[in-house]
């Protein structure tokens, strides 16, 4: 089913919710949107979540744009969406190659961009998101990236894993006064992930903000735990997490123009049926 007919169902299926949402002063309700988004669109049209990075947010202010390098896989189709707190936010959503140019874009004046494309060759693209116009100065922005013969995440995981994480990000930025979900411009402040039985992912080229830096992760279903390590381009661990945890925290003072690899490991899954199943997993970039 053509993308069109996909949003004319996720416009009337979420538009109403989603209206009446506040964006508050966190990405929670843009993430959920964008959740249910791409989870109907899986639903709609048989594809599943991307493997590895699926899931990301950030703050923007409006006429702000943001970039996500992704690796695609020829002959691969992808659908990626994106969203802002409710769809009386304007958001663009375009595709472009390593040489800038532009090979699928949705500009319309809408809160739910949706771009579908079939990966030509093996290589790397570039996702830019951009906040045209808000309720607001400033929103909370979020991507959901599928693919055919993707993975699942079901809705109560989601929920489960979401739930923990807010729920701790709330405590992280209770503790200390002035902390804060990551707003330096240009850089996220949230990821997901699916990953398997002892898979790892990557962050890299990440620029924390000048001083103390937080990243904060949860996972589930609950057979999972994680690690976090970060390291230098070279490799080099200059932090990491003591062990794994379902909620594993993650303090790092960032000097200027550090670029730095945030990996995350999945150490250990309880043995049950769950286990077989992919763990979802959030982290969260905090700055104090």
């Amino acid at each position: 089913m053509h993308y069109l007919y996909l949003s004319l169902f996720l416009f009337l299926l979420l538009g109403t919710e989603l209206i009446a949402q506040k964006a508050g002063d966190s990405p929670q309700y843009s993430l959920n949107a964008v959740f249910e988004k791409g989870n109907l669109m899986a639903a709609l049209s048989g594809q599943g979540w991307r493997p590895g990075l699926n899931l990301a947010a950030a703050h923007l202010s409006v006429g702000q744009t943001i970039s996500l390098n992704i690796t695609l896989r020829k002959g691969i189709d992808y659908v990626f969406i994106a969203s802002g707190p409710s769809e009386q936010t304007d958001v663009d959503l375009y595709l472009r190659d390593v040489a800038g140019k532009v090979l699928a874009e949705d500009q319309q004046d809408d809160g739910t961009p949706v771009v579908e494309f079939t990966a030509p060759a093996n290589g790397t693209f570039q996702l830019q998101l951009h906040l045209a116009a808000g309720e607001t100065p400033e929103a909370y922005v979020a991507l959901s990236l599928l693919r055919r013969r993707g993975r699942q995440i079901s809705e109560q995981n989601f929920r489960r894993v979401s739930s923990g994480f807010f729920g701790a990000a709330k405590e992280i930025r209770s503790s200390v006064n002035g902390t804060d979900w990551q707003k330096k411009a240009g850089e996220w402040c949230l990821f997901g992930y699916v990953v398997r039985k002892k898979e790892g992912v990557t962050l890299r080229g990440l620029r924390p903000a000048l001083g103390e830096n937080i990243f904060a992760a949860a996972t589930g279903p609950k057979p999972s735990k994680i690690t976090l390590y970060l390291a230098t381009k070279a490799g080099r661990i200059v932090a990491g997490t003591e062990g794994p945890a379902a909620y594993p925290v993650l303090k790092y003072n960032s000097l200027p123009g550090a670029a730095l690899d945030l990996r995350v490991e999945a150490k250990r899954f309880k043995r049950s049926k769950r286990s077989r199943l992919p763990a979802l997993v959030l982290i969260g970039v905090f700055h104090h």
